[in-house]
């Protein structure tokens, strides 16, 4: 029997490694359950209940960037052609410059968590451009929109919970510890309902395409319970993205899938599709009135952001740096806005704004093509592929056009979205930047780059050059080495999230006991299942390149599993500081930068404790973070960790008043045995204070300490305008705007009381009574001040209290970008 002659193109794959095809396939399930773990995955021991995601997107992206770097490597030389960076230079280019944005960015340690965050959402681009065939894309859509339907049946449970027990009964739909954690606000597995409104607005279109492809009665109850949590969202960013997302929608299928008919019913159409922009207007506008601050917020946000980038307009300050930069540029408003001091914006409500400010206007643009080059790809492919309804409009254009649609639709509405907030900032929201222009992409070329590869293999000099096995001695040690290092970090890893998530006990919540289980029944599995696949690659490698990667890959794995610990264990320290269990508080502060050195709020958190607990007699004790055996007090550990903090972030919540403090405590301990040293700590103190009253001109104890500060040098004249400063508001900058109240006025009649002018002190006292009613020592100081002035100042005042000390700065929160929680071991 005659043997069959095998093709050139098979003949070229069949001379590839078999580790190839092996992790492709690994690569087209991978993605769909990386983001359907991402959206749907939530862990309430972490301080931040969005660090799960965070930890996925960094340990899953690398994961998928390592198989598909080894698939590259085992492809050889023809992986990539020139002909395909007509798709993805785009991409490539962008990744590139966020690369020197993040080399130009000040403060690097800060700026790693975005720059991951952007190369992993651009990179998925690349690889689902490159990989992703027709069946891995429909592949991805079934395993995506189930775990869409999970997440938006819990937000129908909270929804339910909300509107009939949560305010009513004590029975509870929603077992989780953080049910109701926005009151009405529905945030479902996203942690925050901005985040799960981006997701809901985008998801929706792509449900909706996917009832037009297949008239499924199935996807009419889901576009109706997605819609429900958009609207319990009360996110008014995103009711205004999903107006002009329907808007468009309406757009593409009218004219692509309803070509003959559009012509005749155009303005009916145009009218549909206006009017519901037009309500989605209507119902931002009635909101926005209900809470002007939520707009009042980003309009003095949006300011800020452009007074940075008017500082380095074509560079940028770099990627991952808004944060830090921002303090210095904050207006005064925003503290009346919030109402607190203690708290950090992180983003610019805007992504356009923080993109131009990140990496300049050549990184904007490069931004912008992402988007143009999307769109108008994704627009021709839909004119090509409903062409012929011209000619026949009974014809039904192909499955593909309506996935192109669905996903074009939900690219544009969380574009839309992002004019208003900061979804695409936050990993649960934002991944979806990089895979819907990969999907548009791949789904308008009909078929993945490396199908175009093997075509082109049929000529024998495009055959790959790594058909012979690389020499054994090269493979066998690298290959020994990778086996091993998989499976210690897979072990580790099971090991240290055994300590994390602490026993199982009788007595925990239901909703305690269900996550603890879901947790493991996630981790192992999917642990196991990457960590298989990786094992076969290197057994399956015939090149030195990918044993290399999967070796490379290991350490980036462990220190970002690392980062993960860390939110664990200050969740742990937040628990003992609110016990009062210092050395146990302090031990797991030590921790946490252990694993995570750039967790600035560690640092701060723990300098403190210091500063509160100040307790100056020398010890050494390492867990304390003391080193070298050499003795410490509590000013030396605080001076060290607020000196840390200043290097990573100089700006930081209430670093400088923080410092101010611990200052004032030093020349306290000090004025009495040894005034003249006493005195430097003072000037230090004033230095302090003075840099954060030009980061925060609102905080009333910067004033009240100043003064002090300037009477103690018998400077009256500093001390009276540093009072009359604080009710004035000259630094607000707005016209009849006054920082009044009743404490303010009482510290005003102290100081004028002390020097003897009473009729001053008198109004002042009167003022603070007006203020505040029941304020009886004011109304006591009004009596004795107004006495005082009829007799000439011979009558004693009783010596109302002064003004009380800032309370120690609380944790810091966060503005709306999560639900925090602050457990203890073993328990919730």
């Amino acid at each position: 029997m005659a043997r069959e002659k095998k093709s050139p193109a098979a003949a070229a794959q069949a001379a590839l490694s078999p580790a190839v095809d092996y992790l492709r396939g690994a690569i087209h399930w991978w993605v769909p359950f990386l983001y359907v773990l991402i959206s749907n995955a939530f862990y309430l021991r972490t301080y931040d209940s969005a660090q799960v995601k965070i930890t996925l997107l960094q340990m899953g992206g690398l994961a998928l960037f390592a198989l598909w770097t080894c698939l590259l490597a085992l492809e050889g030389r023809k992986a990539i052609r020139k002909e395909d960076l007509i798709f993805l230079s785009p991409f490539l280019l962008y990744m590139g410059y966020i690369v020197l944005s993040f080399l130009n960015a000040p403060y690097k340690w800060l700026s790693v968590d975005d720059f991951v965050r952007y190369m992993v959402y651009t990179g998925v681009s690349v690889v689902v451009i490159s990989e992703f065939d027709e069946k891995a894309v429909n592949r991805f859509t079934k395993i995506f929109l189930a775990g869409a339907a999970v997440t938006i049946l819990y937000g129908l449970v909270q929804i339910a919970d909300w509107q009939f027990y949560a305010r009513h009964s004590s029975v509870r739909l929603d077992p989780f510890v953080w049910r109701a954690a926005f009151g009405p606000r529905v945030f479902s597995t996203y942690g925050n309902p901005n985040f799960f409104a981006d997701f809901a607005l985008l998801v929706f279109f792509v449900f909706l395409a996917q009832y037009l492809k297949t008239r499924s009665f199935w996807y009419i109850p889901i576009l109706l319970a997605d819609a429900a949590c958009l609207y319990f969202t009360e996110t008014k960013g995103a009711w205004m993205g999903f107006g002009i997302a329907s808007a468009i929608f309406t757009a593409m299928y009218s004219v692509f899938f309803l070509r003959r008919y559009y012509e005749r019913y155009k303005v009916a159409i145009n009218a549909a599709a206006l009017s519901v922009l037009l309500g989605c207007a209507a119902l931002v506008g009635v909101f926005a009135a209900k809470r002007m601050n939520s707009v009042n917020f980003r309009v003095f946000t949006w300011l800020s952001t452009w007074e940075m980038i008017e500082t380095k307009p074509f560079t940028g300050t770099g990627v991952g740096t808004f944060k830090v930069i921002y303090p210095a540029f904050r207006r005064p408003q925003i503290f009346h806005i919030e109402g607190k001091h203690n708290t950090e914006t992180d983003h610019a409500e805007d992504e356009y704004l923080e993109q131009w400010m990140d990496n300049g206007l050549l990184g904007f643009g490069l931004f912008l093509w992402i988007i143009v080059f999307t769109v108008v790809t994704g627009l021709r492919a839909l004119g090509a592929q409903t062409r012929a309804l011209l000619e026949d409009p009974d014809l039904r254009p192909p499955p593909r056009a309506y996935d192109l649609l669905g996903y074009l639709a939900a690219f544009a509405a969380m574009m839309a979205h992002n004019f208003f907030d900061v979804s695409m900032r936050f990993v649960s929201s934002g991944i979806y930047f990089g895979l819907l222009p990969g999907l548009v992409i791949a789904i308008a070329r009909g078929k993945a780059l490396y199908e175009t590869h093997q075509t082109d293999y049929s000529s024998a000099a495009l055959l790959p050059k790594n058909e012979e096995p690389e020499p054994s001695a090269w493979l066998w040690p690298l290959r020994l080495a990778a086996f091993g290092g998989l499976l210690w970090l897979l072990f580790s890893i099971w090991g240290q999230f055994s300590e994390l998530q602490g026993p199982l006990a009788d007595t925990m919540p239901f909703g305690d006991f269900l996550q603890w289980h879901v947790a493991w029944v996630v981790m192992i599995p999917m642990s196991a299942w990457l960590c298989w696949k990786f094992l076969r690659t290197a057994w399956m490698a015939n090149g030195a390149a990918a044993l290399l990667i999967i070796l490379a890959m290991l350490y980036p794995m462990n220190l970002f599993w690392g980062f993960f610990r860390a939110n664990v264990y200050h969740n742990l320290a937040i628990y003992f500081s609110k016990e009062r269990d210092w050395g146990s508080a302090l031990s797991y502060y030590n921790l946490v930068n252990k694993y995570d050195p750039s967790f600035v709020m560690a640092y701060y958190f723990r300098g403190n404790v210091y500063k509160d607990r100040f307790d100056l007699v020398p010890q050494y004790r390492p867990e304390w973070g003391d080193e070298d055996n050499a003795p410490r007090t509590d000013y030396d550990r605080a001076i060290a960790d607020y000196s840390r903090l200043r290097e990573l972030a100089p700006n930081y919540v209430q670093t400088f008043y923080q410092l101010g403090e611990l200052y004032m405590k030093k020349h306290d301990s000090l004025v009495t045995t040894n005034p003249d040293e006493a005195n430097k700590y003072l000037d230090r103190a004033l230095h302090s204070f003075s840099l954060y009253h030009n980061l925060d001109p609102v905080f009333p104890y910067t004033y009240y300490h100043r003064a002090r500060i300037y009477e103690a040098k018998g400077q009256t004249d500093m001390a009276r305008r540093e009072y009359e400063d604080n009710i004035n508001a000259p630094y607000c900058r707005q016209k009849g705007h006054t920082h009044e109240s009743s404490e303010a006025y009482m510290s005003l009649g102290l100081f004028k009381s002390k020097l003897r002018l009473w009729g001053e002190a008198e109004t002042a006292f009167k003022r603070a009574s007006e203020l505040d009613p029941k304020n009886q020592s004011a109304k006591t100081s009004y009596e004795a001040a107004r006495m005082m002035r009829e007799h000439g100042g011979t009558i004693r005042i009783p010596g109302p209290a002064a003004p009380q000390q800032a309370a120690p700065a609380p944790a810091h929160n966060q503005i709306d970008n999560g639900v925090h929680f602050s457990v203890g071991p073993g328990k919730k």
